[in-house]
């Protein structure tokens, strides 16, 4: 599932995305998030909420989850003068008592896409790539049937291309890498599902000759578009519910340039139908999507100019509805959506006018959001809801 996200996946060029998220550096400093909390997990049981994400201070990046608010680092704290710990999640799935987290980890030169499982308290790394000269990322990460899907990709700085990776491991640990289109493309998969054996995966997709980027998706292996390539569009994430495949993401207006949050289904191998979210000349970006009780959720925001606004909404029978989840005082993002029980789970993050401060909303059918702060200095990529 989704999750991606990291903050606004779409840039020019997704290299530099990568980049620059190693480099944001916020300089407040706070005491709620201890820099050397690399603790072991102490797992009771798994019912409840699980998020992931990292905090980024004192020029470390470190990867950490978050078990119904109380922190755990997953990455190493340490730092000289010429290696950095530099590690990201992006995606995190719980099954059958396993924590499963898709991300990354470098020196700030290089890096590796790899995944971490926390099973008795135990956290264990699995790199997925490992050549040392190309930088990689695992976006997102899906369990079913035992089997770990994981989708990423590679890129190498000295040709142009962007790789997509995705890997399948078995119950065994054994990882089997399978190569999804050419070399001479800039693509990023952002987000997997399975459904009933069958393997969803959304991807931004740039040929070299074009330069615009469009979205696409692929249903095991096969490539299908969803928009025509005419105006930049990049899909964040991926849903199937019921024969439907729903697609989460935005796409330029063509007029002012401004990115217009959408979703789109699929049905029967008909064409994609958009559903457009937000209409103005403001940016906006739906991030994450989840079907229940066939009633769409989409989380995301949109800017009113000056900040970003936290928002998701609702489709219910045809009709939509929105809601804020910050009050539009200062920057804010909705990075990714959950559902149990007609409770919604929500994970971003929102500065506070120093620093970024990690954390998620539950909204009970009716209610007020209630918001759930996590960390200071920290980014919330990506929830999960075990029962």
């Amino acid at each position: 599932m989704k999750a991606i996200k990291k903050n606004n996946i779409v840039h020019t060029k997704l290299i530099y995305l990568l980049l620059a998220s190693f480099l944001i550096v916020f300089l407040g400093c706070s005491n709620t998030d201890d820099i050397n909390d690399n603790e072991k997990p102490k797992q009771k049981d798994n019912t409840g909420v699980y998020v992931t994400g990292g905090t980024f201070k004192n020029n470390i990046s470190i990867a950490k989850y978050w078990e119904n608010g109380v922190t755990y680092a997953i990455s190493d704290s340490t730092s000289t003068a010429t290696t950095r710990s530099l590690a990201e999640t992006n995606s995190i799935f719980v099954y059958e008592g396993i924590i499963y987290i898709a991300g990354t980890e470098g020196n700030g030169s290089t890096s590796v896409a790899k995944y971490w499982t926390v099973e008795n308290g135990k956290t264990e790394e699995h790199i997925l790539t490992k050549d040392v000269m190309k930088w990689a990322m695992a976006n997102s990460i899906f369990v079913s049937n035992n089997v770990v899907h994981v989708v990423g990709y590679e890129t190498n700085a000295f040709t142009y291309g962007n790789k997509t990776k995705y890997w399948t491991i078995n119950k065994g640990g054994e990882a089997v890498e399978h190569n999804i289109f050419d070399d001479n493309i800039w693509q990023n998969p952002t987000s997997i599902f399975v459904s009933n054996g069958d393997v969803y995966i959304s991807v931004f997709h740039e040929e070299a000759d074009k330069g615009i980027g469009e979205a696409k998706y692929l249903k095991n292996g096969v490539s299908y578009d969803i928009t025509d390539g005419t105006k930049r569009a990049v899909p964040n994430s991926i849903f199937k519910s019921n024969g439907i495949v729903y697609v989460a993401g935005k796409e330029k207006n063509g007029i002012t340039n401004t990115d217009i949050a959408k979703y789109w289904t699929i049905e029967n191998g008909n064409p994609p139908v958009e559903h457009v979210l937000i209409n103005d000349d403001n940016n906006s970006d739906a991030n994450s999507i989840f079907i229940s009780n066939n009633i769409i959720y989409i989380a995301g925001y949109e800017s009113n100019g000056t900040v970003r606004i936290a928002k998701y909404w609702t489709i219910e029978n045809g009709e939509k509805k929105e809601y804020s989840l910050s009050k539009g005082e200062s920057h804010a993002n909705a990075n990714s959506i959950f559902v149990f029980n007609d409770i919604i789970y929500v994970a971003g993050e929102e500065y506070n006018g120093t620093v970024r401060v990690a954390k998620y909303w539950t909204i009970e059918k009716g209610n007020t959001p209630v918001e759930h702060i996590l960390s200071n200095d920290s980014y919330a990529s990506s929830i999960f809801f075990s029962k």
